[in-house]
């Protein structure tokens, strides 16, 4: 799972040949904390239990510590998309460092005072969730995974806790998502709706029931408690 924020221009042109792989894609001497520094939300940490008893755990990010990691799962979320690139390694390497650092650089420039949460499995950093939280809507602006952690259950499970979260302050939720995103059935199927476009991302709003305590999330789908 990987849905994130559009930044402009930071799509390649695609060519008609090749299958080179980003995956372990080394990380750039250049990148180094953007400016300005992240400043973090609430002094707390969301609760997220759905995601804890699935063994994540959370932490704020520390920005000059995380910054390879989170270049690595950028990478990891754009391999796809760069496969049929004709581009050598070394150019994949450094168009991915550019965009890396623009969406970084956006992101903690446009979203002061967000959670900039890194999910972790046994003390080890496997995936990020950012989250805005303003007076009547969470937005979500990434939410990724690193690939052997992607079709357990995770992302769902972070997802169905932003939702609680939401739920309980009388708030919605949005996030972009891509339009072919096979992860797009899955945000159907938990109530979001499309409430708008930039580019190749629809933009996607869950809305809470009028009354947070009249149940829990419910799977469209199944008709089952999300």
């Amino acid at each position: 799972m990987s849905e994130q924020t559009p930044v402009p221009d930071e799509r390649p042109r695609p060519g008609s040949t090749g299958k080179s792989s980003v995956s372990g894609v080394a990380v750039p001497e250049s990148l180094g904390p953007s400016a300005p520094p992240a400043r973090t939300g609430s002094a707390n940490l969301p609760d997220l239990p759905r995601a804890r008893e699935r063994g994540l755990g959370f932490r704020r990010m520390r920005e000059a510590d995380d910054l390879p990691f989170l270049f690595r799962l950028y990478a990891s979320t754009r391999e796809e998309e760069l496969a049929p690139v004709p581009w050598s390694a070394e150019q994949k390497q450094a168009f991915l460092a550019q965009q890396f650092q623009a969406q970084h650089s956006h992101y903690m420039r446009y979203f002061p005072g967000s959670d900039w949460l890194i999910a972790e499995v046994s003390g080890g950093p496997v995936g990020r969730l950012y989250l805005d939280t303003r007076d009547s809507e969470i937005r979500i602006i990434d939410i990724a995974l690193m690939p052997d952690q992607r079709g357990q259950g995770l992302g769902r499970a972070m997802l169905e806790d932003v939702l609680a979260l939401a739920a309980a302050g009388g708030r919605s939720v949005s996030i972009h998502v891509e339009q072919f995103n096979p992860a797009m059935r899955l945000y159907l199927r938990l109530g979001f709706v499309t409430s708008g476009e930039a580019g190749v991302y629809q933009l996607m709003r869950w809305s809470p029931p009028r009354d947070p305590l009249s149940g829990p999330v419910i799977d469209t789908e199944t008709g089952s408690p999300a």
